[in-house]
């Protein structure tokens, strides 16, 4: 891997890949994951955050009780069976740093390529999304500073109101010096390419072909966890659409909310820029669900019963379809249990 981002857009080969494996003839068993690693990008993020909250004996808080016998002391319950901690600031304090991880974070799971081999920190996006993932990650670290500044211009008095609430339970030697406390809080972030033919550029044939087959299996099944991970998302969403839109037991219409409705309409509109794997069977099931949603809103499937039965239909139709791609859509039922 590397942190050059000169190999995004590299001439054409015969192949039909951005490149070949040196001499070596790219075979179609693993056509597709070489494509795969030349749509992708990874995110490293690096984000510290320091820990307000310690760990106090239970001793020391545990309340002494009189027995009824003898007149000695006893403690009122076993301290060896609890596990007691203290905020060193209020949760206030830190709420704007929270509220700025949380949302990034969301953003970061709602676009993201599934995969099972990178560290934690380390996020892969179809490189499609590079763009629309760095604006969003450059907003987020300007945002985060922002919100460190100010915990830094109240940091004083935060401690001083904590002393008063923790008492004896206070310790100055727990809390970072003002004047380190906004590097406590650094956020980085880098690109790193998956760029496999430099990796295998200068090795023995016998030692590239070694590691070639190793890289190639790991991509393939990246690629599959890849593939797999968006298909669910996609069915995931269709089963949100189709429970909500079948009516109760009773033929009552069910809520249905603005943000279910934006949050579909949103990945059918950024499909073919999440889709690193070239998936033209699900590509055929969002156009088809892409077509039916085209300027219908909440309030329309609300009021308008026609339209909703439309709807409806397609969702039944698109959940058939993702069967026969063995793709489960999860129903309500199956949600609630915990299963999906």
């Amino acid at each position: 891997m590397t942190d050059t981002i000169a190999t995004l857009a590299p001439e054409a080969t015969t192949s039909g890949l951005p490149f070949t494996l040196d001499e070596d003839p790219v075979t179609d068993a693993t056509q597709d994951a070489l494509a795969f690693s030349t749509r992708t990008m990874v995110l490293a993020l690096r984000r510290k955050s320091p820990t307000f909250r310690r760990s106090i004996a239970p001793s020391s808080v545990v309340e002494k009780t009189k027995t009824q016998d003898d007149g000695t002391e006893r403690d009122n319950v076993d301290p060896e069976m609890l596990s007691i901690s203290k905020h060193l600031l209020d949760k206030s304090a830190l709420e704007k740093i929270t509220n700025a991880d949380n949302r990034y974070r969301t953003f970061l799971l709602t676009y993201e390529t599934p995969t099972e081999v990178l560290a934690p920190g380390m996020w892969l996006f179809s490189i499609r999304l590079m763009e629309r993932v760095d604006q969003r990650t450059t907003e987020y670290i300007t945002e985060r500073a922002a919100a460190v500044e100010e915990l830094c211009t109240k940091y004083a008095a935060e401690k001083e109101k904590a002393q008063r609430r923790l008492r004896d339970q206070f310790d100055e030697s727990q809390y970072p010096a003002e004047d380190k406390l906004a590097a406590a809080f650094a956020v980085t972030a880098r690109w790193f390419s998956l760029d496999i033919k430099s990796a295998l550029r200068g090795l023995s044939k016998a030692e590239r072909e070694k590691v070639q087959a190793r890289v190639q299996g790991e991509l393939l099944a990246e690629y599959e966890v890849a593939r797999r991970g968006l298909r669910e998302s996609f069915a995931g969403m269709v089963g949100i659409m189709r429970d909500k839109l079948t009516p109760d037991a009773d033929g009552k219409a069910k809520a249905l909310r603005d943000s279910q409705v934006a949050r579909f309409k949103d990945f059918l509109k950024t499909f073919n820029d999440r889709d690193a794997t070239g998936d033209d069977l699900l590509g055929d099931l969002v156009t088809k669900a892409n077509a039916v949603l085209t300027g219908v809103s909440r309030d329309t499937l609300a009021d308008n019963t026609f339209m909703r039965s439309k709807v409806q239909d397609t969702m039944e139709e698109i959940t058939t379809a993702l069967l026969a791609m063995d793709v489960v859509v999860p129903s309500r039922k199956l949600r609630e249990a915990g299963e999906v």
